[in-house]
């Protein structure tokens, strides 16, 4: 998808240089003026907020999270796979929201442990992958490919192979003009990611699971965000 190339290069040019160009002061200012850590210096959970062990909380919201997932969503829903074969299931039909959360739950953990064993001991992100793959390009800048950038990587190769096993792999082009809001929208995306201190991937998938309140407020603004650009575009013309 092009548009999505278009965004990747605009994501990684921002990130960049808010994490070591021009725009850096700007990201260092909002930073000091904006952490809340606790009186040792350690970042606020729900748990040390709530003055609960870590578990107690954590175990808690995924009881709760299933009781919700039973009453709201799986007893109300077909989940008969059919006759159809696993391949096809898997690559050429739709998941159910709650098979989705659960592969990507599998996969945060998986990414957890090989990462802490990499050295850096956090889950899933992306945008300093991207960061890191442009440091490894510029000439004067010591990087290497660690284990977020070899990440990245293989999001593109899963993804392209996905899509050719799907009979889904083909060129898409929008228009001009989107391909500008698209590249204007991944800006803002690398200088907020760097910013808040990790994008989508990072607060939502990662920050929230391990009780982050800092997570908890980015998530909660990353979808409000969302919601409220959407509305802009495309919600509010239909209704003049």
């Amino acid at each position: 998808m092009v548009g999505s190339l278009v965004a990747v290069i605009g994501l990684a040019t921002a990130g960049t240089l808010t994490a070591m160009g021009f725009l850096k002061p700007i990201k260092d200012f909002l930073q000091s003026s904006t952490k809340i850590v606790e009186s040792e210096g350690v970042n606020m959970t729900l748990a040390n907020w709530l003055g609960l062990p870590h578990a107690t909380v954590a175990y808690s919201i995924i009881a709760l999270a299933v009781i919700l997932w039973w009453a709201l969503g799986l007893k109300n829903e077909d989940i008969r796979l059919g006759n159809k074969s696993w391949t096809k299931r898997i690559f050429k039909s739709s998941w159910n929201w709650w098979a989705t959360g659960v592969v990507i739950g599998i996969v945060e953990m998986i990414a957890y442990i090989s990462s802490a064993l990499a050295g850096r001991n956090y889950p899933l992100g992306i945008t300093a992958g991207w960061i890191t793959i442009v440091k490894v390009g510029l000439p004067g800048v010591e990087a290497s490919m660690n284990w977020v950038a070899w990440l990245v990587i293989g999001i593109i190769a899963g993804a392209a192979i996905a899509a050719l096993i799907a009979d889904e792999f083909k060129i898409r082009v929008p228009k001009g003009g989107v391909l500008l809001q698209i590249f204007i929208g991944s800006l803002l995306m690398g200088f907020g990611a760097v910013t808040s201190g990790g994008c989508n991937v990072t607060h939502i998938l990662s920050g929230i699971p391990m009780l982050s309140l800092g997570s908890l407020l980015g998530g909660l603004f990353i979808v409000l965000g969302a919601w409220v650009t959407a509305w802009w575009m495309f919600v509010r013309p239909m209704q003049s």
